[in-house]
């Protein structure tokens, strides 16, 4: 149970910071889909999907390499200066490269809202390396309150220039900037950051150490934004802005339920990194691996079923059209969430080249297949090929990982899931209210039973950590 309560109480603490921000962002949605027409809310989106392009290539994923290599220097301060001096050196290089070469880029084509593209990357890049740190230094609390501060004060500018000052695209835009400060100033405050960096600690040797770990990490995150985001891109060319503020809509459903999981995923990569040696890992590993698809399995049966009613509360009726492609995104996130469970074995065994050839296949695949069935399957192509996409990268990674470790799914778990799944798609595109309440019932009688150890897993959990305040 000991290492159940620490990887639990590691979740807890990250979920506090992320679900509470993405909970109100998420509550937020009629203010955005009623004040931003589907043009504008299209163009933001598809500004933040670039941002996500560059980030990687802009710090070279070295904030990775700093996490990983920080797990293994316990307390030793020289080894921490080293690590962090290091990996700052990467990201101001990287940045200084990036300002020269887009001031050239910008004077000579004229790209709209360019001018915001600047500052949200550099305080991107040094926000996502200091929450990086602040993991490394098993610091989770802090990582938390910085992902939720830089997220709380960025909402907060979403209403402040929206609803407030009605500044439109630029507003969205300035709000993210002053989110990132926010986040940056206090993480760099509370981790003393500038304590940790010393010129003299310069080290070309570190410097390749963590780029040899990082690096491979690129072509995988270009390949996710690919399967992910290069839908927007597909669909503003052939199917116009409009069409792209839709596709948005349609993404918002399952990046809440892909953020929930990546709360999980912080923690249980860590998790698996520390305990990686332990004789019984193996067992352990497939006994939590089998245990979190189910609960997350529960979880996508039970959004989908009260979608039908949630929908319509939340979304403008101009975004109507992003109903039907919902369910679809639904289950290829859970198959991406199957596909970052297993990955953690590449994280531990610092195998990252053998992330990237997964990834890279699943974007190619899913480019083409979505170029094919554009014209023909209209927004549908995009989750359609999302979803083929995550399929082939979850069978590729299954079978792959079998290389390090015995990894399976369970039959049982898997033929209750389609049977859920099945029942789950047939209510939801039924207009019958009676039928839908059916639909939700049977989800939560569904979830309750197919995840029922889990939950015994967090009450105790829970009981213990209340007990144990009550005798403090």
């Amino acid at each position: 149970m000991g290492r159940e309560k620490s990887l639990v109480k590691n979740t807890a603490i990250i979920a506090i910071g992320k679900i509470s921000t993405q909970f109100v962002s998420f509550l937020l949605l009629p203010l955005y889909t009623a004040l931003l027409s589907t043009e504008e809310y299209g163009t933001v989106d598809l500004f933040n999907t670039y941002i996500r392009l560059f980030l990687p290539i802009l710090t070279l994923m070295v904030e990775q390499g700093a996490f990983r290599y920080l797990l293994s220097v316990d307390s030793e301060r020289a080894s921490k200066v080293d690590i962090v001096t290091n990996s700052a050196t990467v990201i101001t290089g990287m940045n200084i490269i990036f300002v020269i070469g887009e001031c050239i880029l910008f004077y000579n084509i004229k790209i709209p809202y360019a001018y915001y593209l600047i500052p949200m990357l550099i305080l991107s890049s040094y926000s996502s390396w200091l929450l990086q740190i602040a993991r490394g230094f098993k610091m989770t609390a802090l990582y938390s309150l910085g992902s939720f501060t830089s997220a709380a004060v960025h909402i907060l500018m979403n209403v402040v220039f929206i609803a407030g000052l009605h500044k439109g695209v630029h507003g969205m835009l300035i709000a993210t900037i002053i989110g990132h400060v926010s986040s940056v100033a206090l993480l760099a405050w509370k981790l003393k950051i500038f304590c940790y960096i010393d010129i003299k600690a310069f080290d070309k040797v570190t410097i390749k150490k963590m780029l040899a770990y990082s690096i491979p990490l690129i072509p995988n995150t270009l390949s996710l934004w690919i399967i992910n985001s290069s839908d927007r891109t597909i669909v503003n060319y052939f199917l116009g802005t409009s069409a792209n503020g839709i596709l948005a809509v349609s993404h918002k459903f399952p990046a809440i339920f892909q953020t929930v999981f990546s709360i999980f995923l912080l923690s249980w990569q860590e998790f698996a990194t520390v305990h990686w040696n332990d004789k019984d890992w193996e067992t352990y590993f497939n006994t939590i691996f089998d245990k979190i698809l189910r609960l997350f399995s529960a979880m996508c049966v039970l959004i989908i079923s009260v979608l039908p009613i949630v929908f319509p509360l939340l979304i403008n009726k101009a975004f109507t059209q992003a109903y039907d492609t919902i369910p679809i995104y639904m289950v290829a996130m859970l198959l991406n969430i199957t596909i970052g469970l297993g990955s953690v074995v590449y994280v531990a065994t610092k195998k990252t080249k053998e992330i990237a050839k997964t990834t890279i296949f699943a974007g190619i695949v899913n480019i083409v297949l979505h170029i094919i069935l554009i014209r023909q399957a209209g927004l549908f192509a995009a989750a359609i090929s999302t979803f083929v996409a995550y399929f082939c990268a979850m069978v590729y990674r299954m079978y792959d990982t079998k290389k390090i470790i015995n990894l399976h799914l369970k039959v049982r778990t898997l033929v209750m899931l389609i049977i859920a799944l099945s029942v789950t798609f047939v209510c939801y595109y039924q207009t019958s209210i009676f039928i839908r309440i059916i639909g939700i019932v049977f989800a939560i009688v569904f979830s309750l039973y197919f995840c029922k150890d889990v939950a015994e897993i967090v009450m105790k959990f829970a009981g213990k950590t209340l007990k144990q305040h009550k005798i403090r």
